[in-house]
């Protein structure tokens, strides 16, 4: 069924079109007998007022096309976000108010990242006391699973700042990735952001030169250290400059207090 959302909407607009164009083409230049407007004497000495006049309905008729056009892009596009592409799509695209950073073999689900930070340093949790989020998944496709975790468990703790999770999932933005939502019904809103899981960011951070935008400096995952050992105070980051972690070698040895700052880049998955 989702092969035929890019098709229908075109054919039923260039029906429209189509039926514009003849409706203009057959009433736009007579009069209310049927007469033509014009006659021989008449072109020599009113050209250019007939020709003003008759620009005005083509004029009208492009504004109506540009709006018609502005409209179906954003059908196609609402409808992506329910059914996803309806073709297939590549690592490097601009897709979805980003850019993909990994496709699956079918080219029609993957990952998307913002194009910028939503924060150059912001801790892991917000409240007045250290959570335990049970936000422990990690691989693909369950950062936003841990971020809705992340929030439910913050609703039970006194707020005092923002928090990565937050931040990431109220993250919004228009088609174009750059462009802050407005709330205005024509435009094309990208919601649905998350904290990546550990492989997630690790995968992130694998692309990061065709992402771009990334700071030298640590980003925060949505994935939760085991609580063992007291160690339920911290999480994973990676740091973005090498290898190299800044708590360690390798993402799954960089675990960060949660009370710490680090960057956030939000993505979405489709």
């Amino acid at each position: 069924m989702s092969l035929h959302i890019r098709k229908e909407p075109t054919i039923i607009l260039n029906i429209l079109l189509l039926t514009i164009g003849i409706t203009f083409s057959s009433s736009g230049f007579t009069d209310q007998s049927g007469n033509h407007k014009r006659t021989n004497s008449d072109a020599s000495i009113n050209h250019t007022t007939d020709s003003h006049e008759q620009n005005k309905p083509i004029a009208g008729l492009k504004k109506k096309i540009t709006s018609l056009r502005k409209a179906l892009d954003k059908v196609i596009a609402d409808l992506e976000e329910i059914t996803g592409p309806t073709t297939p799509k590549k690592v490097g695209d601009l897709y979805g108010g980003g850019i993909i950073f990994y496709i699956d073999s079918s080219g029609m689900h993957g990952l998307i990242a913002s194009l910028a930070d939503q924060s150059d340093g912001i801790p892991w949790v917000g409240g007045d006391d250290i959570i335990y989020a049970v936000a422990r998944a990690d691989g693909f496709g369950v950062g936003h699973q841990n971020t809705t975790l992340i929030i439910a468990s913050h609703k039970t703790v006194n707020l005092i700042s923002d928090y990565a999770a937050k931040l990431a999932m109220d993250y919004s933005v228009q088609d174009d990735g750059i462009s802050a939502c407005t709330g205005l019904a024509s435009e094309i809103c990208h919601k649905n952001w998350y904290l990546p899981s550990a492989s997630e960011l690790a995968l992130l951070y694998s692309q990061k030169d065709l992402v771009g935008g990334f700071a030298q400096d640590t980003y925060w995952s949505s994935s939760e250290v085991e609580s063992t050992n007291d160690r339920d105070r911290d999480t994973y980051g990676i740091y973005f400059a090498s290898n190299t972690s800044k708590y360690g070698i390798g993402f799954h040895n960089s675990q960060l207090s949660k009370t710490d700052n680090a960057r956030v880049r939000a993505i979405r998955s489709f």
